[in-house]
């Protein structure tokens, strides 16, 4: 699916999302020799994402490898939300990994990967401090 042609330039977005592999901007660099074309990426390995941070080859290839190390990769990033992304279809990792998040003051969403890319570029919009991690397969 295809987002709007808004261009976001502080921060990182996803422009488009399909089966195995994500679109997504960079934030503005006035390094480049274009500086009015935005950075575009394809990612085809599961990641971690905020407004100002993306971690790369995030380990886990399914929502059964999650364990409680990578989840705390994303907390480290300090989200007031973090959304997790389970590819095509709805899958819920061990509830003792994300009750863990949520002792510490960050809400948790399990989300397909479709409305986890939605609800991640809505909330950056908004300002809030929020952190993506999906399991591309």
């Amino acid at each position: 699916m295809q987002f709007s042609q808004e261009f976001n330039r502080t921060s990182y977005t996803i422009r488009s999302y399909s089966v195995g592999r994500i679109n997504i901007s960079a934030p503005f660099n006035r390094t480049l020799e274009q500086p009015e074309m935005p950075v575009e990426e394809v990612l085809t390995e599961s990641f971690i994402m905020t407004p100002s941070r993306l971690i790369r080859n995030w380990p886990p290839q399914s929502v059964a490898d999650i364990c409680a190390d990578h989840l705390e990769t994303a907390a480290r990033l300090e989200p007031e939300v973090l959304i997790i992304g389970t590819g095509g279809t709805l899958e819920f990792p061990d509830m003792k990994l994300t009750y863990a998040l949520m002792e510490q003051g960050i809400g948790v969403e399990i989300m397909d990967t479709a409305a986890a890319c939605r609800t991640y570029n809505v909330l950056m919009h908004e300002g809030r401090r929020v952190a993506l991690a999906l399991v591309i397969r």
